[in-house]
């Protein structure tokens, strides 16, 4: 955050020898403002904020969120998420399947056990094709997803926070890759 005046001053003062600027007190800026003569000034390189706010970009965003929300609602991974590994396509057709056989297993073990001695310790040994992927974090959020949410259902689990439910609940998932098919 900055002092769009002071900002202007040191630049005509030469205290600042130059300023990249993307975010304006206004957007877009008014004429004859603070922020026009900064973008005007020769020692400043300023950007656009939002290179999407034309109004066909926030129809094409628009689409794309709704169509990702309603792909998700359908039990499908998300293509895109904030802080998500990205999943290339190719893998995500991999992983789908066994993201619920994932999470089926550790609800099946969750409800078996519950009553008896609950083990905190599991390993998932990815073969074949899974261990050529880039990212597995989708099993990992379902193995958690499936051990947690037979004994707490208040859980929203996901591929960005399971890793850290999993540490707060005293869960150690060890997952390895094996060459063997």
């Amino acid at each position: 955050m900055i002092d769009e005046t002071a900002l202007l001053e040191a630049l005509d003062a030469g205290t600042i020898a130059g300023a990249g600027i993307d975010v304006f007190t206004s957007e877009p800026p008014k004429p004859d403002d603070t922020a026009s003569r900064l973008i005007a000034h020769p020692k400043v390189v300023a950007t656009p904020h939002l290179g999407a706010s034309t109004v066909e970009a926030q129809e094409n965003v628009s689409i794309d969120v709704c169509t990702q929300v309603l792909s998700i609602l359908s039990g499908q991974l998300p293509r895109s998420a904030v802080n998500a590994p990205i999943i290339l396509p190719e893998e995500y057709r991999t992983l789908q399947p066994f993201v619920a056989l994932v999470e089926k297993m550790g609800s099946l073990y969750t409800q078996h056990y519950k009553s008896k001695t609950f083990r905190t310790t599991f390993d998932l040994v990815y073969e074949g094709s899974l261990a050529a992927l880039n990212t597995t974090k989708p099993l990992f959020a379902a193995l958690v997803k499936g051990v947690l949410t037979p004994i707490s259902d208040d859980l929203n689990i996901n591929i960005v926070n399971a890793e850290l439910i999993a540490k707060e609940r005293g869960i150690l998932i060890n997952e390895s890759r094996s060459r063997e098919n």
